[in-house]
């Protein structure tokens, strides 16, 4: 029992440094909402474009980033609860 509960923090830093969904994909999103949305802004100060589109395009860089906080706390839930599935925890 001790050699399960010794290997249980290196099993969940294997699992949590795989997570490739997490680790690239929302990321790169969030990265090509900012950039649009730096584009749209240089666009409306250029005046080339209108204040709704920037603001459209800061709203749309808001949710990616927000959609990227909630993964990332799934992931941190997720990883707490195999833990403690598995008996691993902290001691009082």
């Amino acid at each position: 029992m001790a050699m399960i509960r010794a290997t249980i923090p290196s099993i969940l830093f294997e699992l949590f440094s795989r997570s490739g969904f997490t680790g690239r994909t929302l990321p790169l999103t969030s990265c090509l909402t900012m950039r649009q949305s730096a584009i749209q802004r240089s666009r409306y100060r250029g005046g080339v474009d209108t204040q709704l589109n920037a603001l459209d395009a800061d709203r749309d860089l808001f949710q990616a980033e927000l959609a990227l906080a909630q993964l990332r706390y799934n992931e941190l839930v997720s990883v707490v609860q195999l833990s403690k599935a598995l008996g691993g925890g902290w001691q009082s």
